[in-house]
């Protein structure tokens, strides 16, 4: 094509305003249809990732909330077992049933040890060790690694060899300890 110069552009006849708005409203509705298109594109592309990453968190935070659980059942199955005295195992065990983690069921493993095995109390005879595990079968996270998750809680405690506390409140009061 030719370049165009003012004497070759003087043929062109001038386009009527209506012409124009007209011309105008469609470039404009064209250009948002465009942008939607491209809005609902990469939409689609990236809600595949939106969706994973939630489902991913949600079953991160799921094994976040079982080892709560569990640290919670270790914590009580140590203290009951230190203050129980005797037959720690069966203390331990049940305490930890109460929590819904019975040792040999659904793959739970109950481990009392005394002394513990580990840590700054491995040395004293009197400590006790309560381990709670369950592996946790992968979900959404089996597309980046394979087998289960193994989720362990472990808590020692020590007796206490006083002979406890009572608190009154009001020394005064017909029935306060003395």
């Amino acid at each position: 094509p030719e370049t165009e110069t003012p004497e070759t552009m003087s043929h062109v006849p001038p386009e009527d305003p209506a012409t124009r708005s007209r011309n105008l409203m469609s470039a404009i509705i064209g250009g948002a249809m465009d942008g939607v298109k491209l809005a609902a594109g990469i939409s689609a592309l990236l809600m595949p990732v939106l969706v994973g990453a939630a489902g991913l968190g949600t079953e991160v935070g799921y094994w976040y909330y079982k080892h709560k659980n569990m640290q919670s059942a270790a914590d009580s199955g140590a203290v009951s077992a230190a203050t129980a005295g005797s037959n720690l195992t069966a203390e331990a065990n049940s305490i930890t049933a109460s929590y819904g983690y019975e040792n040999g069921v659904n793959n739970v493993t109950v481990a009392v040890n005394q002394p513990p095995t580990s840590g700054n109390h491995s040395s004293n005879p009197q400590a006790i060790e309560v381990i709670v595990s369950q592996p946790q079968q992968r979900q959404l996270s089996a597309l980046f690694g394979s087998g289960p998750v193994p989720i362990t809680a472990r808590a020692v405690a020590v007796p206490n060899s006083g002979t406890g506390c009572v608190l009154a409140l009001n020394a005064n009061a017909n029935s306060a300890v003395s």
